[in-house]
């Protein structure tokens, strides 16, 4: 059985998008009309030390919790979305699981999934890169924890339908 630690010899040498580019990024998921004045304002009001350190994220987790009306156990705020994806890998993902993963997609899904140890599944978009829920569905098994669906899709920004 592949352990966790062993895991890294099997895993796909990752190659992150290339800097330097001019234009559009979308496959870098940029903001391409910036942030708010209200946004603005309030970074130019923070002190050296507030930007030096990641904010509690309990408190944070409990207003999100309360606005949402769901427990506060049922929320996380990540750092980014990078290791949203692997927490959500490390916590529910052993050597002896499966994750399904939809590509082309974001790699962090592959990466982190295959980081666990746990084996990876991946589901081909058509050659017009639609999501295919009949395949994602046949792929499901009783090792299965994970499916990894981004909606839209990065980088192909198809859809998948809330319908089964």
């Amino acid at each position: 059985m592949l352990k966790p630690r062993d895991a890294v010899r099997y895993l796909k040498e990752y190659h992150p998008p290339l800097g330097g580019r001019h234009g559009l990024r979308l496959d870098f998921n940029e903001n391409t009309v910036g942030c708010s004045p209200r946004v603005l304002q309030r970074l130019q009001s923070l002190t050296g030390e507030e930007l030096a350190r990641y904010p509690e994220r309990e408190p944070a987790e409990k207003i999100v919790a309360a606005h949402l009306v769901i427990d506060p156990a049922e929320v996380i705020l990540a750092n980014g979305t990078d290791e949203a994806i692997h927490l959500i890998c490390e916590t529910y993902l052993e050597p002896e699981h499966e994750a399904i993963v939809a590509v082309p997609t974001f790699a962090m899904y592959e990466i982190y999934a295959g980081a666990t140890g746990a084996r990876v599944v991946s589901v081909q978009a058509d050659s017009s890169f639609r999501f295919s829920t009949e395949a994602i569905l046949a792929q499901i098994n009783s090792q299965t924890r994970l499916i990894a669906i981004a909606n839209p899709n990065n980088p192909t920004g198809a859809l998948a339908s809330a319908v089964v």
